[in-house]
């Protein structure tokens, strides 16, 4: 008998406190009659349902407003974090600090460049190395005719490096173009000095490349025999025009160019003392040469057929 009711008491002390677990997640106090308070037993002890419900809220409440205030703290820090961070950096990077005093020019170029240079560069020595425009000067410095490319960097504490790529002519092309080492053409407006030792190269722009190749390759050649080319011109028949520095032309064809170098150089030789009379050498007869002596005769040489309509 004892034993049902101990069984029917445990079981209705069960209920009322499965009733009130919702109680725990709210912050509202709930009047209870004083017969109807839960309770359960946690290793023989008794525990107040409602004590631990609004303790465990309590701590939830403290860790949020924990959570609050150190959120708050770090947007303060952060805040005054930015503004002393923008504070130093503006008066780091002031117009008046850290004024330019040096100023490296690297890569190989003309007098005339570095005076023009050098005029260019004067008035950015007054200002401070992160209130410089980098861009400013390399577009300036850019103008300048002779300058192929440039760029422009700083150097901390007060320097700037500044990369220049020069058009290096090797020939002249025509009337007032030249070549530079890689065939390529460009214009000058500035006069170049000491440019009487460089070949004239013509002929179709659209084959400068070509010629200045074959320019090259004709030089290697001379070079054995100790001859010297002064121009190189391609018509618009395909053949080749070459000028000696002594003055004598010899005109190839299209086709076997260095085989008619090969045979001129060997009768340059065997004409001895007469070349200074030989105003030019035909190399493009199947059988042989034609020369024309500055009195304008013609002499066949090899038993080539000599005509005014082949020698044009």
């Amino acid at each position: 008998m004892r034993r049902n009711s101990a069984v029917k008491m445990k079981k209705n002390a069960q209920e009322p406190y499965n009733a009130y677990v919702s109680v725990a997640g709210t912050m509202n106090r709930r009047l209870v009659r004083e017969g109807d308070r839960p309770t359960r037993n946690f290793d023989g002890k008794s525990m107040d349902f409602f004590g631990r419900a609004f303790f465990i809220q309590a701590l939830h409440s403290f860790k949020n407003g924990f959570r609050r205030f150190i959120t708050g703290v770090e947007i303060i820090v952060l805040v005054v974090a930015v503004v002393s961070g923008f504070a130093f950096w503006t008066s780091f990077t002031a117009p008046d600090k850290h004024i330019i005093e040096n100023i490296h020019v690297v890569g190989h170029q003309p007098q005339i460049v570095e005076d023009e240079m050098r005029e260019r560069l004067l008035p950015y020595r007054s200002k401070g190395f992160f209130a410089i425009e980098l861009g400013e000067i390399q577009k300036s410095l850019a103008e300048i005719p002779w300058i192929r490319e440039v760029k422009v960097n700083r150097k901390w504490p007060d320097s700037i490096v500044i990369n220049v790529d020069t058009w290096q002519p090797v020939a002249k092309w025509g009337e007032g173009k030249w070549l530079d080492e890689t065939g390529k053409l460009f214009t000058l407006e500035l006069a170049i000095d000491d440019n009487s030792n460089m070949p004239l190269l013509q002929g179709p722009e659209e084959d400068a490349v070509q010629v200045f190749k074959m320019y090259q390759q004709i030089t290697q050649l001379f070079n054995v025999y100790d001859v010297k080319l002064k121009s190189l011109k391609k018509v618009q028949s395909g053949g080749w025009v070459v000028k000696m520095d002594s003055g004598i032309e010899v005109r190839l064809k299209k086709d076997d160019v260095f085989e008619g170098l090969r045979s001129f150089v060997k009768l340059y030789n065997e004409l001895g003392g007469q070349r200074d009379n030989v105003e030019y050498v035909d190399m493009r007869y199947p059988d042989g040469a034609a020369i024309s002596w500055r009195n304008g005769k013609l002499a066949a040489i090899n038993g080539a057929t000599v005509s005014s309509a082949n020698i044009q």
